[in-house]
This record gives structure tokens, C-alpha cells and sequence, in this order.
């Protein structure tokens, strides 16, 4: 009896998924051919052929269908999973070196899509907009997990700060990893001078907040 209800529920989460990336398909490519604005939502559930609840359901808002592109494993994640002994600037390097890694390891039938999918980005206010939001939510999230490391900041600006800092950092080395990839250069693998640079970005950072923020003790 369980293994049969493990089944209906592995059977129900794969066709989920497969509708999830249908629509995500056919949303890009209306978005790539006649624009990001002149589509509506509407209009992809018609082409999906999905209902207008179903859409709804999997992507709540327009941007949801390119944005869950880029969203992956974020920075914050990496630094709360940090081992011992691995700073908060370190662990963001290693979290920027991966995307650019990740793009690089991109399999070659998927590189054209997933370039159509960052040019939009990059090229639609909306969306832009959108990633700047993302951002902004993370930066939020890393103060409020720098607070909780740390009860001596409560009361004081120093995590929002740091947090504020480390994030403008990850978004101006992370905008430069997407407009390689876009750029269309071989993506075998991160380019040094890209890897150098992401390296410079971060030991900039390191500078001012390795001395209030050492390596994480436990």
C-alpha cells in the first residue's frame, strides 16, 4: 500500500514538473519573439494550453516564468551552509565562482536557450526590475541571518550594513557573469580573466569586513 501511494505521489510530481517546463518553454519563446510586454498571461495559458488557474499555480506572476531561471542555490543559502572556519566574503566567492562554473558546465544543446533566456533579462526593464527585487530580498535575508549568528549586533546598523555591502558585491560580479554568457564566448569553461576579476571584486570586499566579520568559530 505505501509503495503504491510513493508511486501515485512520484507520478504526480513528474508530471508537475513536466508541466512546469512546458509552460516555462512556451512562455520564453513568446517573450523572445514578440516581447516580453506585448504577452500576456492569457495568451501563454492559451498557447501552453494549460487554464489560467493551472498557470497561475505554478508561476503566480509574469516574471516568476523567466525570473525561476536565475533564482537557483542563492548566496544566502551558501553563507548559512558555510562550514567552519569559512568567512562570509569567502563563502560568497565560492557562491559567485559557482554561477560562473554553472554557466560555463551549461550543456551545449542548451546553451542557445538559456543565453535567449539571460538576453531577455538583461534587455527588459521589467525584468531587470525584477532581479533587482531579488536581490534586494536576499540582502535582506543575509542581514537578518548576520544578526542571528551574531546577538551583539542587535540594536546596531553593522549587519544590514555588511549585508548591504556583500550584496551589491555579489549583484555587480553576478551582472558580469551573465553578459559573458550572453555575450556568446565559448563557455567551456570561466574564462581567467573573469575568474581573476570576481577575485578582485571579492578581496575589495574582504578588506573592510573581514575585520568585523572572522571566520565563522563553529
Amino acid at each position: 500500500m505505501a509503495s503504491s501511494v510513493m508511486a501515485t505521489q512520484g507520478l504526480r510530481e513528474r508530471k508537475a514538473a513536466r508541466t512546469r517546463a512546458q509552460i516555462s518553454r512556451v512562455a520564453i519563446g513568446l517573450f523572445c519573439s514578440r516581447g516580453f510586454d506585448a504577452v500576456t498571461m492569457t495568451q501563454v495559458a492559451h498557447e501552453a494550453e494549460v487554464g489560467r488557474a493551472t498557470l497561475f499555480a505554478y508561476f503566480p506572476t509574469k516574471e516568476d516564468l523567466v525570473l525561476e531561471r536565475v533564482r537557483g542555490n542563492g548566496p544566502v543559502q551558501t553563507v548559512r551552509q558555510r562550514a567552519a572556519g569559512v568567512s562570509l566574503v569567502d563563502a560568497l566567492r565560492a557562491h559567485c565562482h559557482e554561477t560562473a562554473a554553472r554557466f560555463a558546465r551549461t550543456d551545449q544543446g542548451d546553451v542557445q536557450g538559456t543565453r535567449r533566456v539571460m538576453g531577455l533579462i538583461l534587455s527588459t526593464p521589467v525584468l531587470r526590475a525584477g532581479l533587482q527585487r531579488l536581490f534586494d530580498q536576499q540582502r535582506e535575508d543575509l542581514a537578518g541571518l548576520l544578526s542571528g549568528e551574531d546577538p551583539g549586533l542587535a540594536g546596531t546598523w553593522r549587519a544590514e550594513v555588511a549585508a548591504a555591502q556583500a550584496m551589491g558585491v555579489v549583484l555587480a560580479v553576478e551582472s558580469h557573469i551573465y553578459r559573458w554568457f550572453v555575450s556568446g564566448e565559448p563557455t567551456d569553461a570561466t574564462p581567467a580573466p573573469l575568474a581573476g576579476e570576481i577575485d578582485v571584486a571579492f578581496d575589495q570586499l574582504a578588506a573592510g569586513l573581514e575585520r568585523c566579520y572572522p571566520k565563522r568559530d563553529d
